[in-house]
């Protein structure tokens, strides 16, 4: 799949079509995101969906628990930079008493985590490049793609069993306001069936902990359902918000 995103040519958008009984792992669901390959779901009459965030019939309340979140940042390489892709997702997940250990472009995972290999890989990708990478207790995608100012990566994983320490959120939150992250955010996950997201499950979401950088938090709303902190100096700011609530359904 990652060679079909490579050499697709610009005028066409890939899509992966299954029955409305699927279940994704995380790991794709994230390849399909970060590579902007849509989930299309055939339903009755021939109807086809998202399989992303359309409601399923009979399904549209999710479980009543979960220890599942959703680890996910992105960080901006200044151009010419020589620090390589995978950094700053060992360091996110560092802080949440987490260690990448696989890589690789088709599950399951072999290749021991090489940040050199990561970045190389990614570059013959370019401009976008999407790999898998998984750990002990998580599982998602790093990817990287060119922008004029630089080199965005961004990392995506699924913890199944949640996230190792309580005090991890306020850990993370420091990490990447060091490491002027452009955004960090956890979200605990209601949608998963044995681990594996069902179609529409990725509508069971809800907000635990937001991390924006100057460039994202601009123009939010003043009141946010969050505590709610700046750290730093105007204009070089970061908002941090830690949400309680409910199950989200976006």
């Amino acid at each position: 799949m990652a060679e079909a995103v490579a050499n697709a040519p610009e005028r066409y958008a890939l899509a992966l079509q299954t029955s409305s009984e699927a279940c994704l792992s995380y790991s794709l669901v994230s390849f399909l995101r970060a590579s902007a390959i849509l989930w299309l779901v055939e339903g009755p009459h021939g109807k086809i969906r998202n399989g992303l965030l359309d409601p399923v019939a009979g399904w549209d309340q999710a479980p009543a628990a979960s220890t599942a979140a959703v680890l996910f940042g992105s960080v901006l390489h200044a151009e010419g930079g020589d620090l390589p892709v995978g950094a700053f997702t060992t360091r996110m997940l560092g802080a949440c008493s987490l260690s990448p250990e696989y890589m690789g472009l088709t599950e399951p995972l072999h290749q021991a985590w090489d940040m050199d290999a990561l970045t190389a890989e990614l570059k013959r990708q370019a401009p976008k490049g999407v790999a898998l990478v998984s750990g002990d207790g998580f599982s998602g995608t790093v990817s990287a793609y060119r922008t004029e100012a630089g080199v965005v990566e961004n990392f995506d994983v699924l913890l199944p069993a949640g996230l190792p320490e309580a005090d991890s959120a306020p850990a993370l939150a420091d990490a990447a306001v060091e490491a002027n992250a452009q955004e960090i955010g956890i979200d605990g996950h209601y949608g998963l069936v044995d681990g594996f997201v069902r179609v529409g499950g990725e509508r069971f979401r809800e907000p635990r902990l937001r991390v924006l950088g100057p460039s994202l938090h601009r123009g939010l709303p003043e009141k946010l359902d969050a505590d709610v902190e700046l750290r730093g100096r105007a204009p070089f700011q970061h908002l941090v918000a830690a949400f309680p609530g409910a199950v989200a359904q976006t």
